[in-house]
């Protein structure tokens, strides 16, 4: 099986990005690590806090943030970052060329239960025109992402990911601490039995 990074350089990624990546799917193997220990890590649990959404805050949701923004902050390539748990936009650094923004662990209600959770990202190029810690700098179109994806923890780490082309599926090979490629593309299917996009707020949907 191909690992991560010769997939990215061969799908052309610059090697400024591929670093960077590199850099949160350090934080999310740690994420990774943590909820597989679960109670035994102490990160079960609420706290007394609550997020920008209202949301109440879990032990795990506060550590994963921290896990991500620390990193983050000591990549000169970042110029600033937008968490779910984050009030405002976190300036890193004036000179960097990325924008990094995350939900560091979707889904954390389920936490207690050991249900499904996962952390979601994507990665902007930054604005030089616009100050660096400034909301500005996140208000861009879709389609200039260079990189979104999703790790969702389970029995086993998968990681789904695209940097403008194929979307392809890695899994944790926690042997080597890796992600190697499993799914050569994914994609969705034409045809399904499911359905959920949220209809209940179609009518609230802009009509683009």
């Amino acid at each position: 099986m191909k690992r991560l990074i010769p997939v990215l350089k061969q799908d052309g990624v610059d090697t400024q990005l591929i670093m960077l990546i590199r850099t949160i799917l350090a934080s999310t193997k740690e994420i990774a690590f943590r909820v597989s220990q679960g109670e035994l890590a102490g990160v079960l649990g609420s706290t007394l806090n609550s997020n920008i959404q209202g949301e109440v805050q879990k032990k795990l949701d506060i550590l994963s943030n921290q896990l991500l923004k620390d990193l983050l902050a000591e990549d000169d390539s970042v110029m600033a970052i937008a968490s779910e748990e984050e009030d405002d936009v976190v300036g890193v650094n004036p000179e960097g060329q990325f924008l990094v923004a995350f939900d560091p662990l979707d889904g954390s209600s389920n936490i207690d239960v050991n249900g499904q959770i996962g952390t979601i990202f994507t990665i902007y190029p930054a604005q030089p025109d616009v100050a660096y810690d400034s909301t500005v700098q996140f208000a861009q179109p879709g389609k200039n992402q260079l990189c979104a994806g999703y790790v969702l923890y389970g029995p086993s780490t998968l990681l789904v990911m695209s940097t403008g082309s194929t979307t392809r599926c890695y899994t944790l090979d926690l042997t080597h601490g890796g992600f190697l490629l499993t799914q050569e593309s994914f994609s969705i299917p034409e045809f399904s039995k499911d359905f959920a996009v949220n209809m209940a707020n179609y009518r609230y949907w802009p009509n683009l």
